[in-house]
């Protein structure tokens, strides 16, 4: 009964975390240093993830003040524009073979679009959270959030599911699930 008034909110907690697990992090974690320093190549992702965490929390810190669950559903669609950000930098398949050129080969634009990307996770999650029970009767906020946090558990598990079918697309069908390498037979 709840779900006719709730299902944009719904949707765009599901897109949210889909967009996120998709692409973080079996897409961000294959993104390579361009700088000639040793140290700082071995340390590029491990700070990217320190990025993301300290963006996700940040975000889920700033007011929810997007309270129209249209201009959230516009908000989280948005967010699919950092697929081709992050295939811009310089993603290394499998093979270890970088891109020829990548239009963001610079170090600092995917830690850039990372604090983007995880400062909208967080502030999105926190605004369809925050305001999608408001749009439901008082006696019903209660079920209302129970209902979001079904919606945010699927999100995680689209999310979860994507990162698979983005790792094999990166690498060429190097999954385990779909074609497990010589190693691991």
């Amino acid at each position: 009964a709840l779900l006719p008034q709730l299902w944009v909110w719904a949707l765009s907690l599901t897109l949210i975390y889909a967009v996120t697990l998709g692409l973080f992090p079996s897409l961000t974690s294959t993104i390579q240093s361009t700088a000639a320093s040793c140290s700082w190549q071995h340390m590029f992702v491990p700070v990217g993830f320190v990025i993301y965490n300290a963006g996700d929390t940040l975000g889920r810190n700033l007011p929810g003040v997007v309270r129209s669950s249209r201009r959230l559903l516009v908000l989280t669609l948005l967010r699919f524009a950092f697929v081709p950000l992050f295939m811009m930098c310089n993603v290394v398949s499998s093979s270890g073979a970088p891109p020829a050129s990548p239009p963001l080969a610079s170090d600092a634009w995917p830690l850039l679009v990372m604090a983007a990307f995880s400062l909208s996770n967080g502030w999105l999650t926190s605004c369809a959270l925050m305001n999608a029970p408001e749009a439901v009767p008082p006696s019903e906020r209660g079920r209302a959030g129970s209902l979001m946090i079904c919606f945010l558990n699927g999100g995680l598990f689209v999310g979860s599911a994507l990162s698979f079918v983005v790792k094999s697309t990166m690498c060429g069908g190097c999954n385990p699930f779909v074609n497990p390498s010589p190693a691991q037979s």
